[in-house]
């Protein structure tokens, strides 16, 4: 049994099981502050924006490259021919050459992400198989190829990926505006407010993407230090993360612990009203809330600990519906607020 809040305060004598008490000797030992545990029944759809941590797609690598192929094609086509780098009939196109250079550019760029996908799929097999031969007694990393000393985020990585994707929406932004507000001058008031809705999206994208870079510039590398590898359920989870010298001196934060399951959902009818869309779902979580003047850095080093539930489902990352854990921390810093996420290896 999990309580769905803990507070720490003398004279608790309430008894709910072993992990209750596993709970109090934790609280026992850390400074002031809230530790909320919970069992989300039924499990808790996260809001927030995040990446895909699986890396199983349904295709072979070989699979994603023959897919995005076509796509490749059809947009070298068009852009080469819009730059006169290649013939380009254009009698029967109603556009100017610019929209079909758009137009190639969206196509062309969605093979290449589909080929980056196969790619991180073939190098993710790689070092797994490297990793499960160089640890043959550790079934951990059969899942995923950890590094046994701790986990290091790839910030960078992210803001790259966002890079990527921005060419590709602003084409596609910039021609839905060209047909709309351009070449149709008298089109229905839903569909232009539709696109000043997509024109507003991209301005919201570009504000995100600085906060991105913003984050990665001020920030830099951070780590997760594993003290064992890997985690056991049922005990304690030892928290040590070494912060940057931007984030020592903070106003306060939260840090949570999660257990989340990821899945690709599909709604609606067969058809151009069906869509797919990536889902986590949090089925436990334990939090702790840091006051101004709270947070517990020790030269560099936020301290905390967790205990981890001994009948929560394992890590499976290496999985169709893989379930991973993670630390979630967010700290309060002058200027853009400190925020990172952690894979922890619980097994």
């Amino acid at each position: 049994m999990c309580p769905s809040a803990v507070k720490r305060h003398p004279g608790n004598s309430e008894s709910t099981g072993p992990v209750f008490l596993a709970y109090l000797i934790v609280l026992e030992f850390m400074d002031e502050g809230t530790i909320q545990c919970v069992c989300h029944d039924p499990p808790r759809r996260l809001s927030e924006e995040r990446g895909q941590t699986g890396v199983r797609t349904g295709l072979s690598h070989v699979g994603m490259f023959l897919f995005g192929l076509p796509f490749f094609l059809v947009g070298q086509y068009f852009l080469l021919g819009s730059l006169g780098l290649r013939p380009l009939d254009l009698e029967r196109a109603n556009v100017p050459e610019w929209v079909l250079g758009l137009v190639g550019l969206v196509f062309l760029m969605g093979g290449l992400m589909l080929w980056a996908m196969g790619y991180r799929a073939m190098r993710f097999r790689r070092r797994l198989a490297a990793a499960r031969r160089a640890h043959p007694d550790q079934p951990a990393y059969a899942d995923f190829p950890w590094d046994w000393k701790g986990f290091v985020p790839d910030r960078w990585g992210k803001v790259l990926q966002a890079l990527a994707m921005l060419p590709l929406v602003a084409a596609l932004i910039v021609v839905m505006n060209y047909m709309v507000f351009v070449a149709n001058r008298g089109a229905p008031l839903f569909a232009q407010a539709i696109v000043l809705l997509f024109d507003v999206f991209l301005v919201f994208g570009l504000y995100r993407l600085g906060l991105m870079v913003l984050r990665a510039v001020k920030y830099g590398r951070t780590r997760l230090r594993f003290e064992r590898f890997p985690f056991r359920r049922g005990e304690t989870l030892p928290v040590h993360i070494e912060l940057p010298a931007a984030v020592r001196r903070t106003g306060g934060g939260r840090i949570e612990l999660r257990q989340i399951e990821e899945f690709w959902e599909v709604s609606g009818r067969a058809g151009k009203n069906r869509r797919k869309s990536l889902v986590h779902e949090c089925g436990w979580s334990g939090e702790r809330v840091f006051e101004k003047g709270e947070v517990p850095v020790n030269s560099g080093v936020l301290e905390t600990s967790f205990a981890i539930p001994a009948e929560v489902p394992p890590t499976r990352i290496d999985a169709e519906r893989p379930i991973f854990w993670e630390l979630d921390l967010r700290l309060e810093t002058p200027g853009v607020d400190f925020h990172q996420r952690y894979l922890v290896p619980v097994y």
